[in-house]
C-alpha cells in the first residue's frame, strides 16, 4: 500500500469538498494534525474511521484504499458489502496478499516449534556408569527418553584377588541383571559353556550388551530418577560344579547431557 499515494487522494477530495483540515477532522471527531499526518502519507486511518472518511468525502472503499479512482461502477459498490470491498483490494494488493500468507506461514512455523520444544524439552538424560566396588570395574551409560530407558554396559571387568588362580571361579552361564530396590526390572543371558575361556574375569571382559524397558509395553515402568542410588547390577552366574553365585554392584551415575538447552 502507497501511504502517500492515499495522502494525497484524501487530500483531492477533501479540497474538492471545500474543506480545511480542521474541518475535515472536526466532522470525523478527530484532531485536524491526524488529518495532516493521513495527507502527508505518515500513517492511515485507523479502521473504525473509514466508513466516515468515505462519506464525508463522497468515496468508496477501494478508492480510498487503493488511493486513486477504480474502474468499478457506483451500481456494482452498491452491491458489494465491507468484506468483499476488503476481499478486492486484497486481491489488488498481491504484495499485501504474499505478505499476509508469509506471515500465516511464520505463526504456524513458530507454534509447532513451540509445542515441539514443551512436548521434548528435559525429557532426554545420559548418565555416564561407573562401579563402586573395587573389584568389579563398570563402563557404560543410562539413557532416559520419553519411549524407553536404556542401559549401555560396554566394559566390564573382575579384579578381585583370585583372577589367574585356581581359585577364579569357572562359569558356563551368566545373568545380567539392572534392579530397583531389588527388583529385576532387566536381565540379559548369556551362555558361555562352549567359550574358548570360562573363567569369569575372561567372560566379564567379553561380555557388551545393551538392555532397554519399553514405556509404551510396560505399565509398570520405574522412575528411576526418583533415587538413582538404587539402581543396582546384579550378576548371577552358574560354575562347572552346578553352583549358582549371585553379585551385587554398587554404581554411580553422573549426568552427562539433558536436552534442556534451547541452543548448544
Amino acid at each position: 500500500m502507497d501511504l502517500i499515494k492515499v495522502g494525497k487522494f484524501i487530500a483531492l477530495k477533501r479540497k474538492e469538498k471545500n474543506l480545511t483540515q480542521d474541518q475535515f477532522a472536526e466532522r470525523l471527531g478527530i484532531s485536524g494534525k491526524s488529518v495532516s499526518k493521513w495527507e502527508r502519507g505518515l500513517n492511515l486511518p485507523d479502521m473504525d474511521k473509514l466508513d466516515k472518511i468515505c462519506e464525508v468525502l463522497n468515496i468508496n472503499f477501494i478508492d480510498l484504499l487503493n488511493g486513486d479512482e477504480v474502474s468499478l461502477t457506483s451500481d456494482k459498490l452498491n452491491d458489494m458489502s465491507f468484506i468483499d470491498v476488503i476481499k478486492y483490494y486484497i486481491k489488488k494488493s498481491k504484495k499485501l496478499y504474499i505478505l499476509i500468507i508469509f506471515l500465516i506461514l511464520l505463526i504456524c512455523i513458530s507454534l509447532f516449534s513451540f509445542l515441539f520444544m514443551i512436548n521434548n524439552f528435559n525429557k532426554s538424560q545420559v548418565y555416564a556408569i561407573r562401579s563402586l566396588d573395587s573389584q568389579y570395574e563398570i563402563n557404560g551409560y543410562l539413557i532416559f527418553n520419553q519411549d524407553r530407558n536404556i542401559f549401555i554396559l560396554n566394559d566390564l571387568s573382575f579384579q578381585g584377588e583370585v583372577v589367574g588362580t585356581l581359585d577364579e571361579p569357572l562359569i558356563k552361564l551368566i545373568n545380567v541383571f539392572i534392579t530397583y530396590e531389588d527388583k529385576k526390572l532387566m536381565s540379559y543371558t548369556e551362555n558361555v559353556e562352549d567359550s574358548k575361556s570360562n573363567q569369569l574375569s575372561s567372560v566379564l571382559d567379553s561380555l557388551s550388551f545393551s538392555i532397554e524397558d519399553n514405556k509404551q509395553n510396560n505399565s509398570n515402568i520405574i522412575n528411576y530418577k526418583s533415587d538413582l542410588s538404587k539402581i543396582k547390577l546384579r550378576f548371577e552366574y552358574l560354575t562347572f560344579d552346578n553352583k549358582t553365585e549371585c553379585i551385587e554392584v554398587d554404581m554411580t551415575f553422573e549426568e552427562i547431557f539433558s536436552n534442556n538447552k534451547i541452543l548448544y
